[in-house]
């Protein structure tokens, strides 16, 4: 690299070109570079401290050390131009016109008559000789380059970078290593993991009682489906011409049919919430009892107070009582197992109600 290019601001030129030429033809003649650095930084602090290139032993023409030192000036207001370059004594002067082979002075020749045949692809280097370079020069230059330059090249590429072999072959070695080391139980913690997801995933494990449960509460489910409405099904012919026993054969089974369809349903709440019925007794103890304290004599007060109201409706409606009997049969026995309780506390909660009633109205006819 130029030294200009170390420097900022960068300014690019022709010069750079100029010194890259002269470092090639360096290159070529002592197969070496003019400046030995294995890195940037390196080769930017021996430009600094060097003030110009030294001459190698092995050049010994002082012409082309003049030529080759002009190309490779530090100062690039200094260096060569190109046309200077190409006019100077090392191409222009005697000794070097002496120095063209017949070789090259044959193949300049047969150029300048390929031209006037015709051919277009000849240029004015093609019939020069001195820019052309014989072919047994070209292979000699290539054995030499072969033998003395590739095996310096190799020394120093393993100097420059000693470390890079060797490292890589320890980096990705030490990696797989490294990757059965640190994951060594992948493959079967992985054969373990899935292993017991099979056995854990279960739902009969997870949850036992789902299934079992599942049939408990629902197993008079479908069978129930004819026991809920049997009546229904076979007296749908029978309800509307004879209403009154209809009703009294679908009521009935109405009330049995609930326990038919969940049977198991109080048995598990009692399970699952066991404590829940007791609770309800403890916290609240007087709620059931006080319903039948607070309103008992309602259903007996009424034929009490009004003892009359129900002959004068059997003498209107002397059928009506017939009916009601066949229509509700169970509805007044019902009443008295619904609510056991509430003809014998009318007494107890408004005893002076049956006298009092008794006296005001003593005979209402």
């Amino acid at each position: 690299m130029a030294p200009e290019l170390f420097k900022k601001p960068i300014r690019s030129t022709q010069k750079i070109d100029i010194y890259a030429i002269g470092v090639t033809f360096y290159n070529i003649i002592t197969h070496e570079n003019p400046i030995q650095s294995s890195s940037y930084e390196q080769h930017q602090i021996m430009i600094a401290q060097m003030k110009c290139i030294d001459r190698p032993r092995i050049i010994k023409d002082d012409i082309l050390w003049d030529f080759l030192s002009k190309l490779l000036e530090f100062n690039p207001e200094k260096r060569i131009t190109a046309d200077l370059a190409l006019n100077h004594p090392y191409f222009t002067s005697p000794e070097a016109i002496s120095d063209i082979s017949k070789e090259q002075q044959d193949l300049a020749s047969f150029a300048t008559v390929a031209e006037l045949e015709g051919d277009s692809n000849i240029s004015e280097f093609d019939k020069d000789p001195t820019y052309i370079v014989a072919e047994q020069v070209m292979k000699e230059f290539l054995l030499t380059y072969i033998k003395n330059v590739l095996p310096c090249t190799q020394s120093q590429s393993s100097e420059i970078y000693p470390s890079t072999q060797s490292q890589s072959t320890e980096v990705h070695p030490s990696t797989q290593s490294q990757s059965s080391e640190v994951y060594p139980n992948t493959q079967s913690q992985s054969s373990e993991v899935y292993l017991n997801t099979q056995s854990s995933s279960s739902p009969s494990e997870v949850y036992p009682n789902t299934q079992s449960s599942s049939s408990e509460f629902f197993t008079s489910t479908q069978s129930s489906s004819s026991e809920v409405y049997p009546s229904t099904q076979s007296q749908s012919s029978e309800v509307y011409p004879s209403t009154q026993s209809s009703l009294s054969d679908v009521l009935p089974s109405t009330q049995s049919s609930s326990s038919d369809v969940y049977p198991s349903t109080q048995s598990q709440s009692s399970e699952v919430y066991p404590n829940t019925q007791s609770s309800s007794s403890e916290v609240y103890p007087s709620t059931q009892s006080s319903s039948s304290e607070v309103y008992p004599s309602t259903q007996s007060s009424s034929s009490e107070i009004y003892p009359n109201t129900q002959s004068s409706s059997s003498e209107v409606y002397p059928s009506t009582q017939s009916l009601s009997s066949e229509i509700y049969p169970s509805t007044q026995s019902s009443s008295s197992e619904i609510y056991p309780s509430t003809q014998s506390s009318s007494s107890e909660v408004y005893p002076s109600t049956q006298s009092s009633s008794s006296e005001v109205y003593p005979k209402s006819y």
